[in-house]
């Protein structure tokens, strides 16, 4: 179940993605190091319900925050099995 937290989700470190920590539709961004230098950037995950629009898969990879800041412009809603199944979760937990 990927649901949101009540706290900010950005957990990279970067002001600049504050914005997308707002985003009801993300469970969480995460920085994983520049590229550049080794690491293996920026992913954004997101909640039940919602997608990647370009692949239909529930995280975003880029090596930039403008590449992310762009890519999530495509999140669109998801009705696959794991999101109707997450939906359905929160929905009973929600009602005890």
């Amino acid at each position: 179940m990927r649901e949101r937290s009540s706290k900010n989700v950005n957990t990279t470190g970067l002001t600049s993605l504050d914005r997308l920590g707002r985003d009801t539709r993300i469970e969480r961004i995460d920085n994983e190091g520049r590229v550049d230098r080794g690491g293996d950037g920026l992913w954004a995950y997101t909640v039940d319900g919602f997608c990647n629009g370009d692949f239909g898969c529930h995280i975003i990879h880029e090596s930039t925050v403008a590449d992310l800041l762009r890519a999530v412009k495509n999140i669109r809603p998801c009705r696959c099995l794991a999101c109707d199944t997450g939906l359905a979760d929160q929905a009973r937990i929600a009602k005890q």
